[in-house]
């Protein structure tokens, strides 16, 4: 229900994300903002910095009333970004900005000057590979320009303030969550399993691993293929459905090509409706090299999908104990076997397996993550 609000003034908050595509970070956003956009007393705009192609999809599942404007800075940081934002703000006049990721971070700190909204900058990773003149500079605009620090998950947060040399708890840790009544509603309205393995050449009886990720060297699709191999020279009628996008996928292919079981290795690329995907999946798996929190862990615990994961930030926060799937070494013969135990799983742990996620999932609902926002919002603006 929305909150009855004629008499308080309309309060703006932005969004400054590198862009609006099928990953983690942009499929949490959407969750968020069906909740926060009930509250008639803010309104809600994306900017992106870095636009895929095609978008239609995800902003097809935005409330209506959340704006998107896109901007393709192929270049990266720089003049005509910070010159773009100035003159958008300029316009828009938000009261609060949110920002995820460097470049977003750097460039609405370093605007919040000319403007007075407060920054809420966000970590959704732990970003190893940042240089020490990116480190300084985080650490400049966290003492200068930032009203409130917030990563993911504690590993993330940890990760935030050693790489920016913050003291302990300079950095507020709010998890990702999962929309529970709006994935039911998904649920309702997916295909059936049947018609979803027939689209890609699966046999009914046949079963299904399944990774969604971003095609890239840090989502170790490579090694994931690798251990499939070896899983399927004793179970045949599996098949590794891989879904997502990304620079990495003419690599990705070809190395698929060399294995054996190529003709049981399948990818879907840049389908949004991952609930069909879910829905034909008998085991999960997430190999990344690292993550900050992975929303997929919780969505596939939603569609009753044991996990087989690799050790990385945040996914200890979703798979806390042999119930719900297997932490394994990061190394094809611990992964194929992680999967092949799964595999052989009888009924009745598959069922209490999913009594386990269904309960496991209620502690992460979207409608909690969102109230953490909207308590930052209301804190903010009484300042």
């Amino acid at each position: 229900m929305k909150q009855n609000t004629s008499m308080q003034p309309v309060r703006r908050i932005a969004y400054v994300i590198p862009g609006l595509s099928v990953g983690g970070m942009e499929r949490q956003l959407v969750q968020q903002l069906t909740v926060l956009a009930r509250d008639e007393r803010y309104r809600y705009e994306i900017i992106t910095l870095n636009t895929p192609v095609d978008t239609s999809s995800i902003r097809a599942t935005l409330p209506q009333s959340v704006t998107v404007t896109q901007y393709s800075f192929k270049s990266g940081f720089g003049i005509q970004l910070l010159r773009t934002l100035y003159t958008h703000f300029k316009t828009s006049t938000p009261d609060i900005v949110v920002s995820s990721a460097f470049m977003s971070n750097t460039a609405v700190r370093l605007l919040k000057h000319f403007f007075g909204y407060a920054v809420i900058a966000r970590e959704h990773n732990v970003y190893p590979e940042r240089t020490v003149l990116q480190r300084m500079l985080n650490t400049l605009l966290y003492w200068t320009a930032t009203d409130v620090y917030v990563a993911v998950s504690q590993e993330a947060a940890r990760a935030a303030e050693q790489a920016a040399w913050l003291p302990k708890g300079s950095v507020q840790v709010i998890e990702n969550g999962i929309d529970i009544e709006a994935w039911e509603a998904k649920k309702v309205l997916s295909n059936s399993p049947h018609t979803e393995k027939e689209a890609l050449g699966i046999k009914k009886t046949d079963r299904v691993v399944l990774a969604v990720a971003r095609f890239n060297s840090k989502k170790r699709l490579d090694l994931l293929i690798d251990a499939f191999e070896l899983f399927w020279k004793t179970h045949q009628s599996w098949h590794l459905v891989l879904v997502g996008f990304g620079e990495g996928e003419t690599f990705l292919r070809a190395h698929a090509k060399k294995k054996r079981a190529q003709t049981h290795i399948h990818f879907v690329v840049g389908r949004y409706d991952v609930e069909n995907l879910y829905a034909i999946a008998d085991v999960y798996t997430l190999v990344s090299l690292y993550e900050g929190f992975p929303n997929v862990l919780l969505e596939a615990l939603f569609f009753n999908v044991p996990i087989v994961a690799t050790e990385a930030p945040g996914v200890s926060a979703v798979v806390t104990d042999d119930r719900v799937g297997r932490i394994v070494g990061s190394d094809p013969e611990h992964i194929a076997a992680g999967i092949a135990e799964i595999a052989l799983w009888s009924k009745r742990e598959r069922k209490v397996f999913g009594e386990r996620a269904f309960e496991h999932i209620r502690s992460f609902d979207i409608k909690t993550v969102s109230a953490a926002y909207r308590s930052l919002f209301d804190t903010l603006l009484r300042r």
